[in-house]
């Protein structure tokens, strides 16, 4: 029996994605560090961002990694419903399909994790 396609393809975009929110999150983790080291001239953008309708150049790259890790999501789910569909597929190995799914889906609920905890703690330290 020949490998399902569709398998093969989730296995793949797992992998993708798996770099993909990798990357993201070290990327990010270096832009705040950036940022952090000069939290007061961060904090006069954010303030002129008010009367100037723009955004501090700091923050575009924050905001751009945290975007990849939001696709990074979609694509996983992509992988997870083609994993699905290579699994159910007769007469093909499953195996690289098995596999596609729990990657996906650990991705997903990763990152959706990631996001969430991201949101938790900005909104706890928005209220102190």
């Amino acid at each position: 029996m020949k490998q399902s396609g569709l398998g093969i393809a989730s296995f793949i975009l797992a992998l993708v994605t798996l770099l993909l929110v990798v990357g993201c999150v070290i990327s990010a983790t270096v832009f705040v560090s950036n940022v952090t080291g000069d939290a007061q001239g961060f904090l006069n953008e954010v303030e002129n961002m008010e009367s100037e309708g723009t955004l501090p150049s700091d923050l575009v790259p924050i905001m751009i990694a945290g975007l990849c890790i939001i696709a990074s999501i979609g694509i996983a789910i992509i992988g997870l419903i083609l994993g699905i569909v290579g699994a159910v597929q007769k007469n093909r190995r499953k195996v690289f399909a098995i596999i596609g799914i729990v990657l996906n889906g650990l991705i997903v609920l990763g990152t959706a994790g990631l996001v969430i905890i991201g949101l938790v703690s900005a909104a706890a330290q928005s209220t102190i």
